[in-house]
């Protein structure tokens, strides 16, 4: 996977095999809902791992990184900055 984006990025690995995965959209709706600030994003897929690629306009607070890392479908989570 190449990627071509001003910092920060989140590399988010969901659990594709549990849970009911976020899309795109679904995504971008809760970053609306949260009032966090959202340039891009991008869902890769390679057999059964799904990465969630968030192109954020600002650094994440220690609130929102806590917020999305304790989604239940999330596996790992990796900032870029």
């Amino acid at each position: 996977m190449r990627l071509d984006a001003h910092l920060p990025i989140y590399f988010i690995h969901q659990n594709t095999l549990q849970y009911h995965l976020y899309s795109e959209a679904e995504w971008q709706n809760y970053f609306a809902f949260k009032g966090y600030p959202l340039n891009d994003i991008r869902i890769f897929r390679e057999s059964d791992t799904e990465w969630v690629v968030l192109y954020l306009d600002t650094i994440p607070t220690k609130e929102m990184i806590y917020e999305i890392n304790e989604l239940p479908f999330i596996e790992k989570a990796i900032l870029i900055s």
